[in-house]
């Protein structure tokens, strides 16, 4: 692992590159990342960034500013995952990591084009580095129906996102913004209908997914369609006779059984919502249907 001063870093390291938004696609040691839509099920998948994720290939990202810099999967085996950083910033001058490149080169005059291998020979193979991303933007402009409720700045690091809210419905979604090196992110609308193949309902949209997951692959499934991609919430009758009834609709397809959103706090005894932590406030569900997950309770709603 190497760190670098602050002063030679091309990212806000006071937030240790979560805006680092480039497109470096190897580790700090020429490792190829794993694409983020292949890793969601690690044990540390950063599951609230899926959405952010889902977008970037296989691009070195610090979701959430989590790690000291911008990182990715490496290796993959089952649910356990080796990630390691990236020099996104090109600090440190290219390398060999294999010992006899010379050989390999010589051997192969495609080596350097199509073998696998050709990262370790960075160096010799003459590999372009991926340049940094680098500009300001002004502030974005705000659709005349949201209201920007991230921090307001007079100037904005490329990789900087702002935070959008639809200001028509309650608890509708947040909209994210990126400054690039070409200015923000298009955004002409922060309230939108639902997409193609979704329900409305009220101020939500949802749709069911005829597969099986467990239920953290379900929540960062989900996440994939958003900052407010969650399992559904079952707030009132209202919410569960609508599932219900669409369950009928569905017919033969639909599973008997469903996850939705909710976790018992095992500190307070309390039953939150799984994403947003609000209280929940409706209890429809016999007590065999809490099912222990790692750490949580998650329910699942039962239509038979």
């Amino acid at each position: 692992m190497f760190v670098f001063p602050a002063s030679d870093q091309c990212y806000d390291v006071s937030v240790n590159g979560a805006d680092y938004i480039g497109d470096t696609r190897v580790t700090e040691t020429y490792e190829p990342c794993l694409p983020w839509t292949q890793t969601m099920d690690c044990n540390d998948y950063p599951s609230s960034e899926a959405f952010y994720l889902g977008q970037s290939d296989n691009k070195c990202r610090n979701p959430s500013g989590a790690l000291l810099q911008p990182w990715c999967y490496t290796y993959k085996n089952g649910t356990n995952c080796n990630k390691r950083y990236c020099d996104v910033c090109n600090i440190k001058a290219p390398i060999d990591i294999l010992k006899n490149c010379a050989a390999l080169i010589s051997a192969d005059s495609t080596f350097c084009s199509t073998s696998y291998q050709r990262l370790g020979c960075f160096k010799s193979c003459g590999l372009s580095q991926v340049t940094p991303p680098s500009g300001t933007c002004a502030p974005p402009t705000i659709p005349s129906d949201g209201l920007l409720v991230s921090t307001l700045k007079s100037s904005y690091r490329v990789g900087e996102r702002a935070v959008i809210r639809c200001t028509q419905f309650t608890g509708s979604t947040d909209n994210v913004i990126t400054c690039t090196p070409s200015g923000w992110t298009n955004l002409t609308k922060a309230c939108i209908d639902c997409p193609y193949g979704w329900v409305i309902y009220g101020d939500r949209c949802f749709k069911y997914f005829p597969f099986l997951r467990n239920y953290t692959a379900a929540q960062s499934y989900c996440a994939l369609y958003g900052s407010s991609g969650v399992l559904f919430e079952v707030r009132d009758a209202s919410d569960q006779q609508t599932i219900r009834n669409y369950k009928l609709l569905m017919g033969s397809s639909y599973y008997a059984a469903n996850f939705i959103s909710g976790r018992l706090d095992s500190g307070t005894g309390n039953w939150l919502f799984s994403d947003s932590n609000a209280p929940m406030s409706y209890y429809n569900w016999s007590s065999s249907n809490g099912d222990y997950n790692f750490y949580k309770i998650v329910l699942l709603l039962d239509f038979t």
